[in-house]
C-alpha cells in the first residue's frame, strides 16, 4: 500500500520520462505502450511484469515486437494459457523472458516445433520441458477450477491517435455549437433529431473517421487497425470469427481488407438475398 503508482493511460497521460521517477510503479496497457514506444524504449525498469502475457504469444505482431524492446533487470510473465495453439507461442514468451534460452526461432523450429508437432517425438518434448521447467511456477487447473468463468469475455479499449482525436474534437465542437443554437430557438423536444444525428456522427468518427465525413477519408482508425491484427492472430490459431457492426459502411471497409488478404469469408447485411448460402 505504500508504493506510489501512476496509471499511464488515456488522453490525459503525461508523456514525460522524467515524470516516471516520481513513482514506484507504472501501470499501462499493451496498446498504450505500443503507441508510445518511443517514450518507453530507453527507460530502464527494475521489473517488467506482463499480465495476460498471452498477448505476446504471436511473434509477428507489433505488441510482441514492442514489448521485446523494453528494458528491465528482471522480467515476469503471468498467463493462464502459455500454449493455446502451437509450440511457437512458448518460444514467444521465453524470447521475452530469457531470449537466449530457446535460441533463435529458426533453431527452435528445427529442434522442437518440427519434432514435437510434426513427428510427435516424446524425447523432444521432454528435452523442452527440462529446459523451461526451472523458470515456471505453475498452478494446475484443479487448483483454480472453482475460480474459472464459463465464458471468457475480453473488452479491448482502443485509444484514438492524435489525428483521429482531432477529427473527433472538430466534429464535437461543430455539433455542440449547432445544438446549442437549436435548443435556444426550438427547445429540446424539437431538437431531438439534431441531437441523435450528432451522437451518430461522433460514434462513426470514433469507429472510423471516413464513415462520418469525406473530409476525414485519409485518417486511419485505431479500431480497424487493432481488428486487422486480431483477425490475423485468430486465423493463425485456426479459429473462426464472427464480426458485427451497426454500420454497413464499416462492414464494407472490413470486407475490402479481408479481400486484400485473400481470406475466405461470408458477408451478410440487409441487402443480402441468398442468406442461407452465406450462412452455410
Amino acid at each position: 500500500p505504500d508504493l506510489k503508482y501512476y496509471r499511464y493511460h488515456g488522453q490525459e497521460r503525461i508523456k514525460d520520462e522524467e515524470f516516471f521517477y516520481n513513482y514506484d510503479l507504472i501501470i499501462s496497457s499493451y496498446h498504450t505502450i505500443r503507441n508510445d514506444i518511443l517514450l518507453f524504449k530507453d527507460f530502464k525498469f527494475d521489473y517488467l511484469i506482463l499480465d495476460e502475457a498471452q498477448n505476446i504469444k504471436n511473434y509477428t505482431t507489433q505488441i510482441f515486437k514492442v514489448v521485446r524492446i523494453l528494458k528491465a533487470k528482471h522480467k515476469l510473465a503471468l498467463t493462464g494459457t502459455p500454449i493455446e495453439n502451437n509450440t511457437s507461442e512458448l518460444w514467444s514468451l521465453f524470447n521475452f523472458l530469457n531470449p537466449s534460452l530457446l535460441g533463435s526461432l529458426f533453431d527452435f523450429k528445427y529442434n522442437f516445433i518440427m519434432p514435437i508437432e510434426v513427428y510427435k517425438e516424446k524425447e523432444a518434448s521432454l528435452k523442452l520441458r527440462k529446459i523451461i521447467y526451472p523458470f515456471i511456477l505453475r498452478r494446475k487447473k484443479e487448483e483454480v477450477a472453482k475460480d474459472l468463468p464459463n465464458k471468457e469475455e475480453i473488452i479491448l479499449y482502443c485509444e484514438m491517435s492524435e489525428q483521429q482525436k482531432r477529427s473527433y474534437d472538430k466534429l464535437r465542437d461543430f455539433y455542440k455549437y449547432q445544438i446549442k443554437e437549436e435548443l435556444e430557438i426550438n427547445g429540446i423536444e424539437k431538437s431531438t433529431l439534431q441531437i441523435f444525428e450528432a451522437l451518430l456522427r461522433l460514434r462513426q468518427v470514433a469507429l472510423s473517421p471516413s464513415l462520418a465525413s469525406d473530409e476525414f477519408s485519409n485518417i486511419p482508425s485505431i479500431k480497424l487497425e487493432i481488428l486487422k491484427e486480431l483477425i490475423e492472430e485468430i486465423l493463425k490459431e485456426d479459429h473462426k470469427i464472427l464480426i458485427f457492426s451497426q454500420f454497413v459502411q464499416c462492414l464494407k471497409i472490413i470486407e475490402d481488407e479481408i479481400k486484400d488478404k485473400n481470406i475466405k469469408y461470408s458477408y451478410i447485411d440487409g441487402q443480402t438475398r441468398n442468406r442461407e448460402k452465406e450462412i452455410k
